[in-house]
């Protein structure tokens, strides 16, 4: 530029860049969420990166929506195998028990995923965590969807369904643990994993 030029005066700032927009959660909507799942699905790769990419609601509609559907599983099951007839409120009350066994657990495992990542150095925060965690739960509620209509018509393969579905969660504990909390340290990922489950069957007894 010579020294006759003058910069341009009102010139419109650029847009800012993805990675510098305001950091805002992705808001609750259908097609907000349509996203979280497309990115679970059909990239997963893509999805268990390092880039926070502000879902922590659908992560935790995915948390939630896991204590409801497994305690409806747990319910479901006693109506398919006894009928109408043999219905108790009992039922419902185990359902809800049930599903907290895996709810709690899951809730100490964020703080305690987030306190390692901390402690480690990786310094992930707790909604990249819930983010990730809720995206690796979708396996595991969409195999419980599966059973819950089998499981009140009776038919035995809804235990296969279910069971994928409670494996499952075990394996996004073991996957969050392994790519975020303790990055390639399998022994350290195992000992999550392995505490998720004591800590599911100890609050399973105390109930």
């Amino acid at each position: 530029m010579s020294e006759n030029e003058s910069p341009p005066e009102n010139q419109p700032a650029p847009d800012p860049s993805p990675d510098q927009q305001p950091d805002q959660e992705k808001p609750l909507s259908a097609d907000g969420y349509v996203s979280f799942l497309m990115h679970n699905i059909k990239n997963p790769d893509g999805f268990f990166d390092n880039q926070y990419r502000k879902f922590k609601l659908f992560g935790m509609i995915h948390i939630g929506a896991l204590f409801g559907l497994i305690a409806l599983s747990s319910w479901f099951q006693r109506i398919g195998s006894l009928g109408s007839r043999g219905w108790r409120f009992e039922f419902l009350l185990n359902g809800i028990k049930f599903g907290l066994s895996f709810l709690i657990p899951l809730i100490i495992a964020l703080f305690v995923l987030k306190w390692y990542s901390e402690k480690s150095g990786e310094g992930k925060s707790l909604e990249f965590f819930i983010e990730k965690l809720g995206g690796a739960l979708t396996a595991a509620c969409a195999l419980i969807v599966i059973a819950l209509p089998l499981a009140l018509l009776d038919i035995t393969i809804h235990n296969w369904f279910r069971g994928a579905g409670l494996v499952f969660i075990y394996l996004a504990i073991f996957l969050t643990s392994y790519l975020y909390a303790a990055p390639r340290k399998l022994q350290v990922a195992a000992l999550f994993t392995l505490g998720y489950y004591f800590a599911y069957r100890l609050i399973w007894l105390l109930m």
